[in-house]
């Protein structure tokens, strides 16, 4: 047994010194198809142990609000500090380590990282109270709701998603805040949970004879972001910043769009620029990108990235059977080493086991420092 452990380790050693370099920041980009990963997630049975509906009860953790604000590099840091525990329940339901190619892994991180894209459940009765206790029941119809005369949104009983709510708002928005002033309202609120809701309600509510039902767009970040540059958003907003501190769903992002919407529109007047009108693919596009901003987290620190290695990594890898820092750094990128990790965690805990060493678990941006100290040269 003694045997097969430390051939294991010989081959990681092989793997690694073979793998072609590639800049960390060709590893980690934005997805086209977050949704992509799913089919992995399913494939590799993690379906049997993690739920995607938050009020449904399995084994693993709720992925949906544990993972919820987590970077790449964090849910990877999840992944890694509890899968003693994953692989003690697999063993017990016969459940086979599951193996990733460098592509399968980013891709069910990609999926991981969206699964809070859409988190909002429409409510019907929520719907109606809004739109009801709203100005929005002063100029429009929903059904026999509302204004008997107003404009009906009753057309947008076939759409099943509330982004193609979201994007008719934005589109008519310039518009609507000419309407308001000159019936001296003041703009709405509207959170992300109220478009769900109203949604809801004009799918429930609304009397459109068209039977057909048009639902959900995932949205791709990677056309997201060329939106975003075509329509010239970098002029105003910076580059590589974080859109918000915390994970916004796509309801929330569409909702802040609408909230600054009267500044925006008298900015890009004001420099010239013209005021974009999107189809739904466009704009939910967009709202992927904003979404996916924080994807790649915070820059590594190269210094915590050292002190990480030396207090949880040197004892089998600089002191022990697993290949050697100089073997290591430098030589690979972060998708390189997060795959070939996990592939041989199981391993990896077994030669800990035997040794009595403690399974190290990465907490906050312990394992984004890691991997930039890995994937950075030494040039010392």
């Amino acid at each position: 047994m003694k045997h097969i452990k430390y051939l294991t380790i010989m081959l990681i050693t092989i793997f690694l010194s073979l793998s072609a370099f590639c800049l960390a920041e060709e590893a980690i980009k934005l997805p086209d198809s977050p949704m992509n990963g799913l089919t992995i997630f399913l494939e590799k049975r993690c379906i049997k142990c993690h739920s995607l509906q938050s009020d449904e009860k399995t084994f693993g953790p709720d992925l949906i609000r544990s993972l919820k604000n987590d970077d790449i590099f964090q849910i990877y840091g999840k992944l890694w500090s509890h899968s003693p525990q994953m692989f003690k329940y697999m063993e017990k339901k016969d459940i086979s380590h599951p193996i990733f190619k460098r592509d399968e892994m980013k891709a069910v991180l990609d999926f991981l990282y969206f699964l809070n894209f859409f988190t909002e459940k429409g409510d019907v009765e929520s719907g109606r109270a809004f739109f009801t206790n709203s100005i929005c029941s002063k100029c429009h119809a929903i059904g026999r709701h509302g204004k008997r005369d107003g404009i009906s949104l009753d057309k947008y009983k076939i759409y099943m998603s509330p982004i193609y709510l979201a994007t008719s708002l934005w589109n008519h928005g310039l518009d609507m805040k000419f309407q308001l002033s000159a019936r001296k309202y003041g703009w709405p609120e509207l959170k992300g949970a109220d478009l769900s809701s109203l949604s809801q309600f004009i799918v429930d509510f609304a009397t459109e004879m068209d039977t057909r039902r048009v639902y959900s767009l995932s949205g791709s970040p990677v056309k997201g972001k060329m939106v975003f540059e075509d329509i010239g958003c970098l002029s105003c907003h910076k580059k590589n910043v974080y859109y918000d501190k915390r994970q916004k769903s796509a309801l929330d992002i569409a909702s802040d769009m609408w909230k600054g919407g009267p500044k925006m529109w008298t900015a890009m007047k004001s420099g010239g620029m013209k005021i974009p009108e999107f189809t739904a693919d466009e704009f939910v596009d967009l709202v992927a990108y904003l979404y996916f901003i924080n994807y790649p987290g915070r820059e590594g620190d190269e210094d915590s990235g050292k002190e990480v290695f030396d207090n949880n990594c040197s004892r089998c890898h600089d002191n022990g059977p697993g290949p050697v820092l100089k073997e290591i750094r430098g030589r690979h990128d972060y998708l390189d080493l997060m795959t070939t990790m996990w592939n041989h965690s199981e391993d990896m805990l077994n030669v800990a086991k035997e040794k009595g060493v403690t399974w190290p678990r990465f907490l906050g941006h312990d394992m984004n420092d890691l991997l930039k100290f890995l994937v950075t040269k030494d040039n010392r």
